[in-house]
């Protein structure tokens, strides 16, 4: 597990999550990584994980479950860019 804070003036906060699970009889564990941004009063989160129930779930969520008064809700398809980002700052692939 880490976790990543980081308060930035006008660029917001932000706070990264990632959980990665033990491997299994030789099989990887899921990774779910989590990272929120709060701009002025706008908060978002996007989803990453190998999981693939959870991201089946994810896909079918419908737009007005996605948004909320100011906070808004994703999931990224592609997780190898950001996940490889904040693995980067502790040296991690």
């Amino acid at each position: 597990m880490a976790i990543q804070y980081i308060v930035s003036g006008d660029r917001g906060t932000k706070m990264g999550l990632l959980i990665e699970m033990p491997p299994k009889e030789g099989i990887p564990g899921d990774f779910y990584f989590f990272d929120f941004q709060r701009v002025k009063r706008e908060t978002g989160l996007d989803i990453s994980t190998s999981d693939k129930t959870l991201r089946d779930y994810l896909v079918l969520l419908k737009e007005d479950k996605l948004k909320g008064k100011d906070f808004s809700f994703g999931f990224r398809k592609d997780a190898a860019q950001g996940l490889s980002n904040f693995k980067g700052h502790w040296g991690g692939q």
